[in-house]
């Protein structure tokens, strides 16, 4: 039989049996802890290894996220469209590509983070980022964005996702056969894999790092952060709500107060300008329906509703066949009562743009005139008074066979609302006194004002109505701002006698009663089920904010969301309020 010399030398019981069990037992001790070390240096490495890995991860998603941070900023901070975002870098010198008319040269390529004021952004390998932009938000003057405007990335894999506006990524180390040389450096094949690797798609794709010869799909290490509305437009909205009620922006627009007629907001031009006390208003609301479909014509009684913005060339016009002759243009002689010859028929050339009346009258005398208009639709649009300035007065020359500058002076200019016959009507009232001059019965005098211009900072051409703002921005005004209301005797302003003249304002700057005009910016829809533009007003306002009617009532109290709720906490909402006045 045979014995284990092992064994036997452990276990034989001679005269040195102590020393060399002793000796035994230190070689299994040994043994165990090399055992044991060697397991804790793989445990170790793996840990090593894992932790490495995630400091890699990391990083990358660090510079990701400052990436994504500095394009929303981007967004928000534009001036001219909101929203928009800069072209991809195709050549690496960290500058965005300027436009190649109306749209980038490309739409995948490094992140600009030159032109985005950011560090020099690598991934953990040192290689820059990569950016892809959904071409809606081009910052063209050929893009329309707000926050109705849709991305068309799609992103596949670990997070799929529809309507994305941007895409950023950390493209990892070479693989394969990328060439990141100087001669394929910029080519997005060369840095990104799968369907990232496609300069012309749309479609974009995560998936998991994988890095093997034998992966599914093939070896793979881009990690992408996507920029979807969510992440962009609530921070742009704030920053459009802002901008709102900036008085060097549209807020001042509407209501600022000013040294001259051009420093001076909508309401405070017809308080100051318009040759009559009390004048001062807000236009009423346009009726709400789905945006993209309105005019934007204020309607009369209308206190809620979407913004009086419209710019349409007919609807503010010169009144002239209606079947009282006083409400079409006419001219009267006011003193000496009967030196001009055609006072019934020298307005009959005017038109819907304009008032044109040829007067003849008796030869050196100096007869004082009154020409009075009637514009239609001032009450419900942003308007400005016709001004002393606006008013041409000029004489017919013989010796030249035209016009030319002269044949009398304008005394006054006046604007005023009429409430009652022509509802929502402003009558414009011109005295002239005519000149002293030879064959003034023969050679005319020829009076011109135009109608009542629209308020260009207000309706644009501007950022705001360009880009379709007013689209999801709901306006509601308070009677006593409007043209039927009686304003204070010694301000101008209107007097909120009671809480039903004026609205309410709460959870947001300015807030509180006696206010004056209140815009709302909707935000996103709460829920995606049903896509905006909508006919609903729910997919626009939260809570208190949906009116339940274009009529003003006691109970039209509005309020701003924050952190998304309420101030009750419990009503989820997103609406930005801007209070315009006062």
């Amino acid at each position: 039989m045979r014995t284990n010399p092992t064994r036997a030398r452990c276990g034989r019981r001679t005269a040195g049996f102590a020393l060399r069990a002793r000796q035994c037992g230190y070689g299994i001790l040994l043994a165990l802890v090399i055992l044991v070390l060697g397991s804790l240096y793989g445990l170790t490495r793996g840990l090593s290894q894992a932790t490495a890995q995630t400091k890699h991860d990391d990083h990358d998603q660090a510079v990701l996220r400052q990436a994504r941070d500095a394009l929303v900023a981007r967004a928000a901070l534009d001036l001219n469209r909101p929203g928009s975002l800069p072209c991809p870098d195709s050549n690496d010198d960290g500058v965005a590509d300027l436009l190649a008319g109306n749209v980038c040269p490309t739409y995948i390529g490094r992140l600009p983070w030159q032109t985005l004021r950011l560090p020099d952004l690598r991934d953990s390998t040192g290689e820059r980022l990569w950016y892809v932009l959904s071409q809606p938000f081009t910052d063209s003057s050929a893009s329309v964005i707000n926050s109705d405007t849709q991305g068309t990335v799609v992103m596949t894999g670990l997070a799929p996702a529809a309507n994305v506006i941007a895409l950023v990524f950390a493209p990892g180390t070479a693989l394969g056969g990328q060439d990141r040389s100087a001669g394929g450096k910029n080519i997005a094949a060369n840095y990104l894999e799968d369907e990232n690797r496609d300069a012309a798609n749309t479609t974009y794709v995560a998936r998991t790092v994988c890095v093997a010869s034998d992966c599914v799909g093939g070896a793979f290490n881009d990690k992408v952060l996507a920029i979807g509305a969510r992440d962009l437009f609530p921070v742009v909205e704030n920053m459009v709500a802002r901008r709102l009620r900036l008085q060097t922006d549209l807020g001042g627009a509407m209501f600022k107060e000013g040294a001259s007629f051009g420093d001076k907001g909508h309401y405070q031009r017809w308080r100051d300008h318009a040759g009559v006390a009390g004048q001062g208003y807000f236009p009423f609301a346009a009726p709400f329906v789905q945006p993209d479909t309105s005019n934007f014509r204020g309607v009369l009684a209308t206190h809620n509703g979407l913004m009086p913005v419209t710019r349409e060339p007919t609807f503010v016009r010169w009144e002239r066949a209606n079947g009282n002759p006083a409400y079409n243009p006419n001219l009267v002689e006011e003193t000496p009562g009967s030196d001009v010859y055609n006072a019934a028929t020298a307005c009959n050339t005017s038109t819907d743009d304009q008032i044109v009346c040829e007067v003849r009258y008796a030869d050196f005398q100096t007869p004082r005139i009154r020409i009075t208009g009637h514009a239609l639709n001032v009450a419900t649009s942003f308007v400005d008074p016709v001004q002393l300035g606006d008013v041409i007065v000029e004489r017919w020359s013989g010796f030249s066979s035209s016009w030319v500058s002269g044949g009398g002076s304008v005394l006054s200019v006046s604007d005023t609302h009429v409430g009652a016959g022509l509802a929502g009507s402003a009558r414009v009232e011109v005295v002239v006194n005519l000149a002293s001059r030879s064959n003034s019965g023969t050679s005319p005098t020829r009076i011109t004002f135009q109608k009542p211009p629209y308020n260009a900072a207000v309706v644009g051409p501007n950022w705001f109505v360009d880009n379709n703002w007013h689209q999801v921005t709901l306006y509601s005004v308070a009677p006593a701002a409007t043209t039927v209301a009686a304003k204070d005797g010694s301000t101008g302003n209107p007097v909120c006698a009671v809480s039903a003249d004026c609205l309410d304002a709460v959870n947001t700057a300015n807030g509180g009663t006696g206010r004056h005009l209140l815009l709302m910016v909707s935000g996103l829809a709460v829920d995606n089920n049903t896509p905006r533009p909508a006919a609903s007003l729910a997919r626009y306002l939260e809570g208190r904010n949906v009116w339940t009617s274009g009529a003003h009532t006691p109970a039209n109290q509005f309020e701003a969301f924050r952190a998304g709720k309420d101030r009750t906490n419990v009503v989820v909402g997103n609406d930005k309020l801007a209070v315009i006045a006062p």
